[in-house]
């Protein structure tokens, strides 16, 4: 075999390599994405089956009309959901603010009026939907969903550094405050 040969041979194989990656990965794609949707309809189904029997929730709960609607909007948009499109509709959302309210908003305002069972009923359902929305997610963008979960681990560090020195500082008024009460009550007494 020539070098040209070899070269034919190399530049043939690499083609075919990639066409079979990329039919593998459409494949992988398309299954993940049934599978998402599956998921939606189920923690949907669960939804309802907890109105119908009066656990967690009712029919006419803004909370449950939102949840309603997002799963709903989910599941048409599910070949749509990627870690670009939740970035730009983050910049789209950052940028309206001002103008639009989020569903975090809206949610948090709805839950915000029913009974902790209520609130926790819902709050399950939203976490459900977030943990399978998150999985899509990473399995569609493994690249970017990787970078996005190193910045949130970052902030839970930062967040973790925050309350660790607001708790060193609350002991440390503590300790002031009380070193303060302390003598307050031996001037009282020394003067009283």
């Amino acid at each position: 075999m020539t070098i040209s040969q070899e070269a034919s041979f190399f530049a043939l194989a690499t083609i075919v390599l990639v066409a079979f990656l990329v039919a593998l990965h459409s494949l992988y794609v398309r299954f993940f994405i049934e599978r998402y949707r599956n998921r939606m309809f189920s923690i949907r189904n669960e939804l309802f089956d907890r109105a119908v029997a009066g656990k967690g929730g009712a029919f006419d709960d803004d909370a449950y009309k939102i949840l309603r609607l997002t799963i709903n909007g989910m599941i048409r948009r599910a070949d749509w959901i990627s870690a670009w499109e939740v970035l730009s509709l983050r910049a789209l959302h950052m940028h309206s603010r001002l103008t639009s309210p989020s569903f975090h908003n809206l949610f948090q305002e709805a839950v915000c009026e029913l009974s902790p069972k209520q609130r926790q009923s819902y709050l399950r359902t939203l976490s459900a939907m977030d943990r399978e929305t998150l999985r899509l997610l990473r399995l569609r963008s493994p690249v970017v969903m990787f970078l996005l979960e190193q910045r949130q681990k970052i902030r839970a560090l930062h967040e973790q550094n925050k309350k660790s020195v607001k708790v060193a500082r609350r002991s440390m008024l503590g300790r002031v405050d009380t070193e303060g009460y302390n003598e307050g009550l031996s001037v009282a007494a020394a003067t009283g």
